[in-house]
């Protein structure tokens, strides 16, 4: 994302009509549609909330528009991102520019800690947390029905999931399941329903193909990282996780032992390993006039394509976990990261 810091930095620009797929809601009614922007960026994620951040000229009625719990709707995506923060700044020309950035719908998932315990198949697990913490068995004080639903959720995972969290945050918790078991999860903006609508979702088969050499790619940045890499984990004092790696190539991290014991050790471990892997990222800068593969019909966000740089001899089937649309005067840019999502700087 851009760092705002430094957008008082930039020279004035002309106020483009940059995005007719904008709209702008306050819960499900429109107050703005194509609104002027100078800039926008809008980071779509597959197993966490993406987020976005714009910049136009400030007047007191934008700011208004603009209010802190609206909505940011993209059409062609079908997308939608709360308003969480604003900025106004004043420019080297003396301009009084506004920021508005924000996250996902999915962010709502946020809003609430779960305690849970017990063994769990993935698809019920989901279900459990979503009704009894947000839903009608979350209780009067707590529940989001009926302007929030769940979805029917896909056959994803059949690996048992030993689950020991206390007063956990819930949108931590889906996060790392879905990275450990590659579902995507999301929450719709269901204007004709006037809902928000809690949906998990597979990865898709595509036959997109990101290669240089097919001349759908700019430019590639591949990044590995082992610095924060662990592979063992001793949880508590009586078990060890991955103990058969040894030597040179063992990595060692504690974990504080599950109040339930035994049955907890595993998920505890993966959790733990989940975020402490290796990195491995591969982004593409996508070339948005070729009409080979193309974005949003052969593949999206979730997709599963492949993935070659052949300078450093990598080729890979990988889930699209990271989508970056930049729009600015000159058009839009698409940035595409495959492989271990990690949010970095931009």
């Amino acid at each position: 994302m851009l760092d705002p810091s430094r957008l008082h930095m930039l020279p004035r620009e002309q106020n483009v009509d940059l995005m007719n797929d904008v709209e702008v809601y306050k819960d499900f009614t429109l107050i703005e549609k194509c609104p002027a922007i100078e800039i926008f960026q809008w980071v779509r994620r597959y197993t966490s909330p993406g987020q976005f951040l714009m910049t136009t000229s400030f007047t007191p009625e934008k700011f208004k528009q603009y209010a802190i719990g609206n909505i940011i709707y993209k059409r062609d995506n079908d997308e939608a991102a709360f308003i969480e923060g604003r900025r106004v700044i004043v420019t080297f020309d003396g301009d009084m520019r506004l920021i508005v950035t924000g996250r996902f719908l999915s962010s709502l998932l946020d809003r609430r800690i779960f305690t849970l315990d017990g063994d769990f198949l993935l698809q019920p697990m989901l279900s459990f947390i979503i009704n009894n913490y947000f839903l009608d068995g979350a209780g009067a004080n707590r529940s989001m029905a009926p302007l929030v639903r769940l979805l029917e959720i896909p056959a994803i995972g059949n690996e048992l999931i030993h689950a020991e969290y206390r007063r956990h945050n819930v949108l931590d918790a889906i996060s790392d399941l879905a990275q450990e078991n590659t579902f995507g999860v999301r929450v719709n903006h269901n204007k004709d329903n006037r809902t928000y609508d809690i949906e998990f979702r597979k990865p898709t088969d595509s036959i997109a193909i990101f290669d240089k050499e097919w001349g759908n790619v700019l430019e590639q940045d591949y990044w590995d990282d082992t610095q924060n890499y662990k592979n063992v984990v001793l949880v508590g004092d009586s078990f060890i996780y991955n103990n058969h790696i040894t030597g040179f190539d063992r990595r060692e991290i504690p974990a504080s032992e599950p109040r339930q014991g035994a049955t907890r050790f595993v998920q505890t471990a993966r959790d733990v390993l989940n975020r402490n892997r290796a990195v491995r990222t591969l982004s593409s800068r996508i070339d948005v006039n070729s009409i080979q593969f193309e974005y949003g019909k052969d593949w999206d966000l979730g997709s599963i394509v492949t993935v070659q740089n052949r300078a450093i001899g990598f080729t890979e089937k990988e889930v699209v976990t990271e989508v970056m649309e930049f729009f600015d005067e000159t058009g839009r840019n698409i940035e595409v990261n495959t492989g271990d999502y990690v949010e970095r700087g931009r």
